[in-house]
This record gives structure tokens, sequence and C-alpha cells, in this order.
């Protein structure tokens, strides 16, 4: 809001006026996403240090969880501007000035849950975790697309493809008229591919086995805001072979990925 302060004084040589504007916390909303926060003093956005950007950071996303404000729970740190936020799940996490974390890792936007939200986000969690033990277990073979060794493992090559990172889970795309290709163990029993999106994400590709055209693949774009998989069965009769070649193939005009991950399963 838009004012002014009028001083009205005999002033005189050496006069000093000292101004304090107190800097309170506060949260605010992601523009269409109420559950999603950023805390902000005064005009700075405070963010949360996940350490050193050159270190792996392996920690699940953190939480502002409060039944009432989470804000409740900060404790101001010597240094101006730091604060030891204890309202953060699953632990408590130290907020600095954003744009002082050129050389750290940062979570800028945080979800804001209530304590029973939270409770079935650590089911939800535990689940996720026990899904991928299990999918490891089970799974014939696994590539990880956009990780070196995975790809090198698997003799992986491409064209006119291109690897990365999203939200902390690596990649790699096809575009155009280029391909991926990597080997994977076969099976005597019948398979399937399984291939992780994300799930806004979309495209057409066709999944070759040792050259030959098995599964034409839509990917629709779907309402989920986490990643995705999807399952391709495969022919029997082309992955009895001790070792498969799979190739994916955009089809005309189109892309196939970001894909973050693939495994070979027992149907």
């Amino acid at each position: 809001m838009d004012g002014y302060v009028e001083i009205a004084r005999r002033w005189i040589a050496g006069d000093v006026i000292e101004l304090a504007l107190q800097m309170p916390l506060r949260l605010e909303h992601a523009a269409g996403d109420p559950s999603t926060v950023v805390v902000m003093r005064g005009p700075l956005a405070l963010a949360a240090d996940l350490g050193d950007v050159d270190a792996p950071y392996e920690g699940p996303d953190p939480v502002l969880v409060s039944d009432a404000s989470p804000l409740s729970e900060c404790v101001a740190l010597p240094q101006p501007g730091h604060y030891l936020v204890n309202s953060v799940r699953p632990q408590p996490l130290r907020f600095v000035p954003f744009y002082a974390q050129y050389e750290r890792r940062s979570a800028l936007y945080l979800r804001q849950m209530t304590t029973a939200q939270w409770s079935a986000e650590q089911g939800r969690r535990a689940q996720v975790q026990a899904d991928r033990s299990a999918l490891l277990t089970r799974a014939v073979d696994t590539i990880q697309f956009g990780d070196d060794a995975s790809e090198q493992a698997h003799g992986l090559t491409s064209d006119t493809s291109f690897s990365g990172m999203y939200r902390r889970q690596q990649f790699r795309d096809v575009r155009g008229k280029g391909f991926v290709q990597f080997r994977m163990r076969g099976s005597d029993a019948p398979l399937v591919l399984r291939l992780r999106f994300w799930g806004s994400d979309r495209g057409r590709f066709t999944i070759l086995v040792d050259g030959v055209s098995a599964v034409s693949v839509q990917v629709d774009a779907s309402d989920i805001v986490d990643f995705v998989d999807r399952d391709y069965p495969l022919p029997i009769a082309m992955t009895r072979h001790a070792l498969l070649t799979l190739r994916i193939e955009p089809q005309a005009g189109d892309t196939a990925g970001p894909l973050f991950g693939g495994w070979l399963l027992h149907a």
C-alpha cells in the first residue's frame, strides 16, 4: 500500500531519522495452487537449505506441517534473515534468503499439510518405496536412462536423443528421426517392458525387439502430477533369446519420452 509519513519539526544540523520496518515471516501461495507456498520475509523469498549443490541429495521432499500456522515454529538464528523452521517434515530445516543460495541446493516451493494429511502422505511415501523395492526384485533387467553407468552396462546407443534431470530423476528422450537402442536380458516366460514417464507427457513411438516392430505406443497426457509407469507386453516369440536388443523410435513428427527408467518384467 502506498503511503508516507510527515514529520513536522524545526530541523537543525545533525538531526538523524532512524526508521525501523518490521518484516515478519509470511507465506505466499503459488499461483493456482493454495497447497504450495513460499516462505517470505518482507520482499525476500526464503529457501530451505538442502546442502552443497555438488553433493547428491537423496532425501525426501520437505513439507510444512501444522494444524495452525507453520511459521509459529520458526526460530530466528544468529545470522540475520536465517531461521530454523521446526514445522518442516520429515526433519526441521534451515531457511535462508534464496538469493544467497547460488552454490547451495534449495527447496523454494513447499507443500503445506495438516498433521492428518502428513500422516497419509507418510503412508503414501512408504508404499512408493515398497513398490520400488518390489519392482527391483521382480525385474528381469533394469536400465536407468540418463545414467552413464547404467546406459554403458546396457550398450546404449542413440541419435537425436538427450539426457537430463527432472525432479531429481535422470531421463533420456528421443526426438524427430532419432532412436535409442539398448540390450536387456530375455526370458522363456512372457515379458512386459515397463517405462516411466512424467504424468502430463505425451508422445507416439515404436518399440522394436531385435530389429522387428513389437509395439506401437501412444502415450496420452494424464492429470497425475507425478511419475507414471506404463506396461507394454512384448510378443513371447521375440523375447526368448538370452539377450535382446530393444530400440525405441519416435513416430513421424513426434517424440519418445522423457523416459525415466525401463524394466523388463515377467508378465
